[in-house]
């Protein structure tokens, strides 16, 4: 079924970076947006961003569902959206890429409010994942890699709740141009 797919990249990046799973997505027939972090370096936390990510859902898609594809911070962001700011009753599904989803060891490295946010055992992160079940109702999916070098260790990315996908591939900033997981989140729309 046809539907609206949003794209929330993460830490630095802009939408730019699904230019490949964007064109996928609408060549199987759904429309896309992409929202940009301001900033995306971290200096504002995922709460904050989740809430101009909610603002955007509401100005451009009034009263529609939507599905969401999150890339690293940008999974984080959207997952504040569903849980804590009412995107539950919006999300058809939520796919996170790449996400630290129990936090990764680079984060220790900035003392930026959003960065701080993705350390392991960041309150935040505590926060999210103590009812982390309630997303299976969304459609969740969480895609990794156990050769992603920035999400440390790379099993952070694992989600624990809905369908999980490990895929092979070296980078984190290759896995979300990759081949096979665009083909996997082709998948995970339908």
């Amino acid at each position: 079924m046809p539907r609206a797919v949003l794209f929330l990249p993460g830490f630095l990046d802009t939408p730019r970076l699904f230019r490949r799973m964007d064109g996928a997505v609408r060549a199987a027939g759904h429309r896309t947006a992409g929202f940009t972090l301001s900033p995306s370096t971290g200096a504002r936390g995922m709460d904050e961003l989740a809430e101009d990510f909610g603002s955007f859902v509401d100005e451009r898609f009034p009263g529609e569902r939507v599905s969401v594809v999150g890339f690293s911070m940008g999974g984080l962001v959207a997952r504040y959206w569903v849980q804590r700011l009412g995107g539950a009753a919006r999300t058809d599904r939520l796919v996170t890429i790449s996400t630290p989803h129990r936090g990764t060891l680079p984060a220790a490295l900035l003392p930026l409010r959003g960065i701080r946010q993705l350390r392991r055992a960041s309150p935040f992160l505590a926060d999210l994942n103590r009812d982390a079940g309630s997303l299976e109702a969304c459609g969740v999916a969480s895609i990794w890699s156990p050769l992603d070098y920035m999400i440390v260790p790379p099993a952070s990315a694992r989600l624990g709740v809905g369908a999980e996908r490990c895929l092979f591939i070296p980078l984190h900033f290759w896995i979300p141009r990759s081949r096979r997981v665009i083909a996997e989140v082709l998948r995970l729309l339908e």
